[in-house]
């Protein structure tokens, strides 16, 4: 017996109301679930309303473009409904994990986004997949029992679908790109504060704007021949007898001194800060705090910021900093390559992500230590990634290796991994580590805990350096950096317990606190022997509460060793530093130590010549 399937057929207009409806759906259901944020932007979009359109529209739009491409209504509102409220769970998900919002820019590290999901509450992670699954299956029913309307012609299909591109592109290069129109509407809470943005106007809203930042436009006024000369002034010989000692650089993973809070107490316990507390105090030794690009997250910008002296934050533009470094990029290792140093960068994680593998390349390292290449997680991690004890043993074996080999100095530059999150149950039979008279639950109690171990295990990774170092006849500068806060799965709940002087949305201190990490630069005796360290540090001027951006850590160090010549660039950093020793997009912090959001005439034509100079350096410098 034969059984013929019987399929349906729906007119345009009953697919168009399908469309419609599905389009209304898919905004509520965006919103839903994102409730702690849907709330603050239901209150705004109560005032302006037009906020509600400028997230509807574009599903809309969307939805009808592949129906007039696909003529199944079924199919084409549900893979953008799938996208459009998987996009606002992540979003949700990252703003809560990481204190930032998803941005275009994630799409390039997607498999980032895909570990936090895999780490966040797994019964809504088990409602989003199962959410997936069940379009997915009503698209294949669709497929199955619905066929394309007879009045739907080839004509009609073509012609809906560009007027849609058309509208979309329209509206992404005027309404979704206008800087005024979105600078209009009110923002609940700091508007510096990134979540915030896109709490109060909506993800999608917000999200798309956000793509017009991919690209960077060049400053006004802009020149590539201001800078063409700067490199042809350098004369490297000139620093063929300038004592050269080898530089260790590390950057730890989430590494902070949040855990120093009057409400916390760690008798009875090791407390995760004990050598470091007590080797800052030294006299030998340089520490501050360095305001960072980002809070909770993005690694890679400050890596970025030290190494080669641009701020992403001033680069504006939403991608990683990384996706810039496309081509050879003159930056710290580079420079002091040309002037006789080796250059090695080790990372105990994967070497392509955030595309390190190339981007070291082109920031002229001459070899990079990797988790695929060098280390083995089944033996030598802690708390799922490779531990900072098996991480300060790499540094120095491979120093060790190197000074066997060759009598050039060495520049070395490793990026810590252990303490990266999610931290409850990070560890095995992990116990409470401190005592609070702050009720918490035994939720939060483990995530606490679990970031302590690590920064206790980062504090003993410095005190195995420190003391290897300080027993070595060859001369070395330790320079020690956290690249961001740690974002907890609870939000900003541990900061306003234990550290209400940090506040993303309080004042303009408590802002910049949440972005400021601890360093330190530390010379042995050797190199005190040897450089005008010492010397460097009592005429340096520095600035207030020895505070600065991130992106003067590595001028700076340059400055102290004599070695800030190797770049007309790094030089003029320095400069600026003595000025305006913080900026943080529109906010910055003088030289006095008092926060402005507007600068000198003086000031602004430095700060305005320097990001000429950065878009210089990444766009247009070609570097051999």
């Amino acid at each position: 017996m034969n059984l013929k399937l019987k399929r349906f057929k729906i007119n345009i207009k009953c697919s168009i109301a399908v469309i419609v409806i599905a389009s209304l759906l898919t905004t509520y259901l965006m919103f839903k679930v994102s409730p702690d944020y849907s709330a603050i932007f239901l209150e705004i979009a109560n005032e302006e309303k037009i906020l509600l359109l400028l997230n509807y529209i574009p599903i809309l739009i969307i939805m009808l473009f592949l129906y007039f491409v696909s003529g199944n209504c079924i199919f084409s509102s549900g893979i953008p409904a799938m996208v459009f409220i998987g996009g606002s769970y992540a979003n949700s998900v990252k703003s809560t994990l990481r204190q930032d919002p998803l941005i275009p820019s994630d799409l390039s590290v997607i498999t980032e986004v895909k570990s936090i999901l895999s780490n966040y509450d797994q019964k809504y992670t088990t409602l989003a997949i199962a959410a997936v699954v069940l379009v997915i299956l009503i698209c294949v029913v669709a497929f199955i029992f619905f066929k394309r309307s007879d009045s739907l012609t080839n004509v009609k299909r073509a012609s809906g679908a560009f007027i849609c591109a058309f509208c979309f592109f329209g509206l992404l290069n005027t309404v979704y790109s206008n800087t005024e129109l979105y600078d209009s509407f009110p923002v609940n809470g700091n508007i510096y504060f990134k979540v915030n943005q896109y709490a109060s106007k909506g993800f999608l809203y917000s999200f798309l704007y956000d793509t017009n930042n991919l690209k960077v436009d060049k400053p006004d006024g802009y020149s590539s021949s201001d800078f063409t000369a700067s490199k042809s002034e350098i004369d490297y010989e000139a620093f063929d007898e300038v004592a050269k000692p080898n530089v260790i650089m590390v950057m730890s993973e989430a590494f902070s001194d949040i855990s120093n809070s009057d409400f916390l107490s760690f008798d009875g316990f090791d407390n995760p800060l004990e050598f470091y507390n007590d080797f800052i105090m030294r006299d030998d030794v340089v520490s501050g705090h360095i305001v960072v690009p980002n809070f909770g997250g993005g690694t890679s910008d400050t890596e970025f910021d030290v190494l080669t002296g641009c701020s992403t934050r001033n680069i504006e533009s939403t991608q990683v900093s990384y996706n810039f470094v496309r081509t050879p990029i003159e930056s710290m290792p580079r420079m002091l390559e040309k002037i006789g140093y080796d250059t090695l960068a080790i990372h105990p994680g994967y070497g392509w992500f955030y595309n390190r593998t190339n981007v070291y390349n082109n920031m002229g390292f001459d070899d990079f230590v990797y988790l695929e290449e060098d280390f083995d997680l089944k033996t030598q991690s802690k708390g799922g990634y490779i531990s900072d004890e098996v991480t300060a043993q790499s540094i120095i074996e491979n120093f060790e290796k190197h000074s066997e080999e060759s009598d050039d100095p060495l520049f070395e530059f490793c990026v810590t991994i252990q303490n990266h999150g999610p931290y409850e149950e990070k560890y095995d039979n992990q116990e409470t580590n401190f005592t609070t008279d702050v009720y918490l639950t035994d939720e939060e109690k483990a995530i606490y805990s679990g970031y302590f171990e690590g920064i206790d295990d980062a504090d003993a990774q410095i005190e195995i350096l420190v003391d290897y170092f300080e027993d070595s006849d060859e001369p070395v500068v330790l320079v020690f950096f956290g690249d961001h806060l740690p974002g907890f799965s609870n939000g900003m709940s541990y900061f306003s317990e234990f550290r209400p002087d940090i506040d993303l949305n309080g004042n303009q201190w408590q802002l910049l606190k949440a972005y400021e990490t601890p360093y330190f630069i530390w010379a042995n005796d050797a190199a005190l022997e040897t450089t005008n360290f010492a010397e460097n540090v009592e005429n340096m001027d520095m600035p207030a509460n020895n505070t600065m951006s991130s992106f003067y850590l590595g001028s700076m160090l340059l400055e102290l060793l004599d070695l800030d010549g190797i770049s007309s660039f790094f030089e003029y950093v320095n400069d600026m530093r003595t000025s305006i020793p913080i900026v943080f997009d529109d906010l910055y912090m003088l030289s006095d130590g008092t926060l402005a959001t507007v600068l000198s005439d003086d000031q602004n034509q430095l700060l305005d010549y320097y990001k000429k100079w950065v878009y210089y350096k990444i766009f247009d410098e070609e570097v051999l």
